[in-house]
């Protein structure tokens, strides 16, 4: 009867850390989602951005010199490809495990980052251009 009592209680032991263990590993995962999507967010974000400056650019550009008109042109132009290398980097997200997470986000940030400069640099040509 002791020999049971012990093998039940090494059983029961076994259910509640395996459980604990389980439920760790849940929440861990939880939370790799959860800033998963959050990183996402930001990049809807960031190409959200870059759609409406190249808009405004366009419309800008509609009432500006030509040779005005040809700067922009590169200036969206190089918009263009930073969007469509942020798209790719969400992409690269969906693939994305707890392993390479950390480098996957890394390069997010630089991408984020780097597309921030060229909108604010982009922006002051707009401001300049009016000024003038």
């Amino acid at each position: 009867m002791r020999k049971l009592w012990i093998i039940n209680a090494v059983l029961l032991l076994g259910v509640v850390l395996f459980t604990r263990c389980n439920n760790t590993r849940e929440s861990r995962m939880d939370e790799f989602t959860e800033e998963k999507a959050d990183v996402k967010a930001e990049i809807d974000a960031a190409i959200e951005k870059i759609d409406r400056r190249i808009d405004q650019a366009q419309e800008n550009a509609r009432n500006t010199s030509d040779e005005l008109k040809e700067q922009w042109k590169a200036s969206v132009d190089n918009l263009k490809r930073r969007k469509e290398d942020l798209k790719d980097k969400k992409d690269r997200l969906e693939d994305s495990t707890e392993e390479n997470w950390d480098e996957l986000k890394a390069d997010v940030v630089r991408g984020l980052k780097e597309a921030e400069t060229e909108l604010h640099e982009f922006g002051k040509k707009i401001e300049n251009a009016f000024e003038d």
